[in-house]
């Protein structure tokens, strides 16, 4: 599958219509499910994928349609961190592996976002992932790790509890093109997201990691 997103405007005129970069129109596919809200001229996120090319969202009957739940308002999960660090990034190599992901999954069209100091050192998040998967369009928390053996079967269990998807790569994997980093990358997230489905695990949703970090209310397993 195939990813693509671009910012955007909704339209002045309908709701369910919006103005991609490049001119691009597109239409929000309806639907009985509780989405965003969108207000006339707001500045949007908009996603899409397909098999084959996806420089522009799928077309049918001559119109470019997105799905209700690929489209975000701008700004929607900026907050002002109050969060105090317990330590700094440096330049150990999990640090820079992280930084060749995130750039490899927006290189290759996924909407990719780091977290915040907050969600990264309390809840173990080192970066959110939008994809559709499952039929629906989702933010993933993702623990991007290069731990081997014992180390990496404990970090698997304790993200386990937290609800985030460890995604395990060598170290020489993230030397290679955006594209093999990515195809490595998704195969390993798609494989673990399985496991949550499997033993019917809740992924930790964005909404509530924001949550924990306005009203510090978390108090589940601490980052290891």
């Amino acid at each position: 599958m195939n990813f693509n997103f671009s910012t955007g405007v909704v339209s002045l005129l309908n709701p369910f219509t919006v103005v991609l970069k490049g001119g691009i129109v597109a239409k929000r596919r309806h639907s009985n499910e509780l989405g965003h809200r969108f207000h006339l001229g707001k500045k949007i996120f908009a996603s899409w994928c397909g098999k084959e090319d996806v420089t522009r969202p799928p077309i049918s009957n001559g119109q470019h349609w997105l799905d209700f739940d690929a489209i975000e308002p701008e700004g929607l999960w900026r907050r002002e961190e109050v969060y105090i660090p317990a330590f700094q990034r440096d330049g150990r190599r999990g640090f820079e592996a992280e930084d060749i992901v995130l750039n490899a999954l927006i290189h290759c069209g996924v909407r990719a976002e780091k977290p915040t100091l907050y969600e990264d050192q309390r809840l173990g998040v080192d970066f959110w992932v939008f994809l559709k998967i499952e039929g629906s369009w989702k933010w993933l928390p993702v623990d991007l790790t290069l731990r081997r053996g014992e180390e990496l079967e404990e970090k698997y269990k304790t993200a386990f509890e937290r609800g985030i998807i460890v995604v395990a790569l060598m170290g020489w994997q993230t030397k290679r093109s955006a594209n093999i980093v990515f195809s490595d990358f998704m195969n390993n997230l798609i494989r673990n997201h399985r496991n949550f489905l499997a033993q019917e695990k809740s992924l930790l949703k964005r909404e509530e990691a924001k949550l924990y970090e306005t009203t510090f209310m978390y108090s589940g397993p601490l980052r290891r």
